[in-house]
């Protein structure tokens, strides 16, 4: 039976350290000469993962031994340089009964805050109800995004007081979207508003002008 008990670990040569992760973890032979590299992650890799790339900066890769996560045997890899934590968390893990472990959905949030509107309630829910066309909009965005699991997958409006602006109604867009950025524009009539990119999700969101049955104006997001 395959077990994360493995007495006197820190006591094995780097060969039979390695030879028991094989064992435990069934790696491939290509996997393995990954791990004795000693500099898995190449350049290309690093390029993609972060900006300005110019050298990777190396650390210390532990297993902290003895783990059981939701009733699973599991070895827990540290990258770290301060020494005693690996064997603390490994004492720890021995003298417990096991770890429960629970992770929410990945969904990232993004927000948009919507000024000057005669009604904040009547704003949310103009936005609510336009809730499944404005997700199709945005997720025709990026369809490999939603391919994989991400996109746009909920809106929710939340009425918020500013000190000098009054009401205003801020909207959040959950999904996949990567990344956020803002941009002043000034429209034909006068005034300034903001234009709010998603990439990865929505392709714009902007701001609109409604008017109520009730009278009065009030605002809503569209995507486009």
């Amino acid at each position: 039976m395959k077990t994360s008990k493995i007495p006197k670990f820190y006591e094995k040569t780097l060969g039979e350290r390695l030879e028991a992760i094989k064992e435990f973890a069934e790696l491939s032979e290509e996997e393995m000469q990954a791990l004795k590299k000693y500099g898995a992650l190449d350049f290309e890799t690093a390029n993609r993962m972060i900006e300005n790339v110019y050298s990777t900066f190396p650390l210390p890769l532990g297993i902290a031994t003895n783990f059981v996560i939701n009733g699973r045997e599991v070895l827990v890899p540290f990258a770290l340089e301060e020494p005693s934590v690996v064997a603390a968390a490994s004492n720890a893990a021995k003298l417990s009964s096991g770890f429960e472990a629970k992770a929410t959905a990945p969904i990232m949030i993004g927000q948009i805050q919507v000024v000057k509107i005669k009604s904040a309630q009547k704003a949310i829910k103009a936005v609510k109800k336009n809730e499944k066309e404005l997700l199709g909009l945005a997720n025709a965005g990026d369809s490999t995004l939603v391919k994989f699991g991400g996109g746009a997958r909920k809106i929710e409006g939340k009425k918020i007081r500013t000190k000098k602006g009054g009401d205003s109604t801020l909207v959040k867009f959950g999904g996949g979207a990567r990344k956020i950025e803002g941009k002043k524009i000034r429209t034909k009539k006068g005034g300034d508003s903001t234009l709010v990119k998603f990439g990865g999700g929505a392709r714009k969101i902007e701001g609109k002008k409604i008017r109520t049955k009730k009278g009065g104006n009030g605002d809503i997001p569209s995507a486009g």
